[in-house]
């Protein structure tokens, strides 16, 4: 924070990243502010109206899916981009329940276990393998005589 608009003023004050400002004006760049009990000016390319590192729900929502891994044997490859030479980011056994963030050319972006990657989209389903099997079943009809 600088006693006037200028790059070559002195300097009142030193501000720590994440520090809540009280703007009264702005003009050419600089804006005039009261922070932690001393006023000045800061150039507001270093200022912004959230407090850094959060995130507030009206800023971003996101649509996000819940969906299964749906592998016949062994286990899906979670990789770091969607591409088959992508390193892998973990291995992923039937029925993990995973979020799907978006899908695109046969990729699903997704979050499981705490980690973040992509999977081949066609191994995953949007019921739980295995928990349906009762409702397969074709129901018997008892016919009256």
């Amino acid at each position: 924070m600088r006693k006037n608009g200028t790059e070559g003023a002195s300097i009142v004050a030193k501000l720590a990243n994440g520090t809540q400002v009280t703007v009264y004006s702005e003009s050419k760049g600089w804006a005039k502010i009261k922070a932690n009990g001393k006023e000045g000016y800061v150039s507001t390319k270093y200022l912004s109206a959230t407090k850094p590192g959060t995130l507030t729900k009206t800023a971003v929502t996101i649509k996000t899916t819940t969906k299964y891994v749906n592998v016949s044997t062994g286990s899906l490859n979670m990789r770091k981009s969607g591409s088959d030479s992508a390193s892998l980011v973990a291995k992923l056994t039937r029925g993990t329940q995973v979020t799907v963030y978006s899908e695109s050319k046969g990729w699903a972006k997704i979050k499981a276990n705490g980690k973040e990657g992509y999977v081949s989209a066609k191994y995953l389903s949007a019921m739980k393998p295995g928990a349906v099997k009762k409702l397969r079943r074709p129901l018997k009809r008892q016919q009256n005589m």
